[in-house]
């Protein structure tokens, strides 16, 4: 009866060991043919002054951002976040709206913020499974960027240096092998 019970104590931890075995070399392969890549993609700096310069309250800007059109990277990303970091250093309350286009111009999606004098957001946009569209990321080729005075021309932040600070990074999980 002994020997019974420490044959089957055996078998029960030999099958316990090799699963764990498995899930083991299944997580590696997942983490080496499924990378996460990390970088910056905007960082933009507008001092107070600048602000107050202009006439007009609605500033638009649309750069060439062709760093997801690789067929490397939008053929086989997966998921991945977007983290905005927006720093208001100035007296004025601002709208910022950043729209995401595809190479003709179209529409694919889009970020807004509203920030106070004195205030600092930080937010997270997840694409893929749980938030939008991946294919938003995957024919990324422009962004427009549009800032909204609401406190006109005229108010100055006691803050040395006040500017508005734009900063974003990207966090993309691949595939490496099809």
């Amino acid at each position: 009866m002994r020997k019974y019970i420490i044959g089957l104590l055996t078998i029960i931890l030999c099958s316990l060991a090799i699963s764990c075995a498995d899930e083991l070399v299944d997580e590696s392969v997942s983490s080496v043919f499924r990378p996460t890549v990390t970088g910056s993609i905007l960082y933009l700096e507008t001092p107070e002054d600048l602000l107050n310069a202009t006439t007009i309250n609605t500033y638009t800007q649309t750069v060439n951002f062709d760093a997801f059109e690789v067929d490397f990277f939008s053929g086989r990303v997966l998921s991945g976040t977007i983290t905005y970091e927006l720093i208001n250093t100035t007296s004025k309350e601002l709208d910022v709206l950043i729209e995401f286009l595809d190479e003709d111009g179209n529409f694919l999606g889009n970020e807004s913020f509203n920030l106070e004098e004195n205030e600092t957001e930080i937010r997270e946009a997840i694409y893929g499974p749980g938030g939008e569209s991946i294919e938003i990321i995957k024919n990324l080729s422009q962004i427009r960027l549009t800032f909204t005075n609401n406190s006109g021309n005229v108010s100055t932040s006691s803050n040395p240096d006040p500017k508005v600070i734009l900063k974003s990074k990207g966090e993309f999980k691949i595939q490496l092998i099809k």
